[in-house]
């Protein structure tokens, strides 16, 4: 419950700092307390957004290499054992929005033999049998041995374990 209440709060804050970000402008009659406290939170929620974000997700990959903080956030994208799988997730990305099939993969585990990714389709109307094969030659003139399958919701990757 305690988690619960904890990832509401964070939501709220992100959900907090992103309305100041997309907030409409005062009018010229506006006193310039109003305007200041526009800026204010403007600037705030991009500073924030633009680099203290990037930078904790920078700052947090680093340190998980060294115990006891390579116990935190293990099993997650965040973790440096990590990094390697993130890269080709957003390489694989990367390859298909070049090719015009913007796809979203962020969810995936590991196995003995294989890595396994989840990824969706974000455009709809697209044929999505077409788009999984074409995503299959795609990843394997990339990446050699790489597996694309169609899922009831959306489409599984699967790749060698040793390029992970």
């Amino acid at each position: 419950m305690k988690k619960m209440v904890e990832v509401k709060n964070l939501n709220f804050f992100y959900q907090t700092l992103f309305s100041w970000i997309v907030a409409k402008k005062p009018s010229k009659t506006a006193s310039e307390i109003q305007l200041t406290a526009y800026y204010l939170k403007y600037v705030t929620a991009w500073f924030f957004f633009s680099e203290i974000g990037p930078a904790y997700y920078r700052f947090i990959t680093w340190i998980t290499r060294y115990y006891p903080f390579s116990l935190l956030y293990k099993g997650s994208l965040l973790h440096a054992d990590a990094v390697k799988a993130k890269n080709l997730m957003r390489g694989m990305e990367t390859i298909a929005k070049r090719a015009g099939i913007p796809v979203y993969i962020n969810n995936g585990h590991r196995d003995r033999d294989f890595s396994v990714f989840y990824g969706k389709l974000e455009k709809r109307g697209m044929n999505k049998h077409d788009a999984v094969g074409k995503l299959q030659d795609l990843f394997q003139d990339k990446y050699g041995t790489v597996y694309v399958h169609e899922e009831k919701i959306g489409f599984r990757v699967l790749v060698d374990s040793n390029m992970v």
